[in-house]
């Protein structure tokens, strides 16, 4: 479980400051992010961990809980 949690948690941290390093980098205007972005996100980026626990708690993953892990995907795209 750690394995696993740990590597969403450290990919998805390298991710977002490696984006955010070139974004500032590649303009000279101000940037404005609207709070809903940020907060949309943050509730989809912690669901997906928060299913990583509980299936490590859990102990293994069965087709339903990848399932679920698809849906959360496809309702973070639909949503954007």
């Amino acid at each position: 479980m750690s394995y696993n949690s740990g590597a969403l948690l450290g990919t998805g941290l390298f991710v977002i400051t490696v984006v955010l390093y070139f974004m500032i980098n590649s303009t000279k205007e101000v940037i404005i992010v609207d709070k809903s972005t940020v907060y949309r996100d943050v509730v989809f980026y912690i669901a997906g961990i928060l299913l990583i626990v509980v299936c490590g708690i859990w102990g293994y993953l069965t087709w339903w809980t990848s399932v679920i892990m698809l849906f959360i995907y496809a309702l973070l795209v639909i949503v954007v």
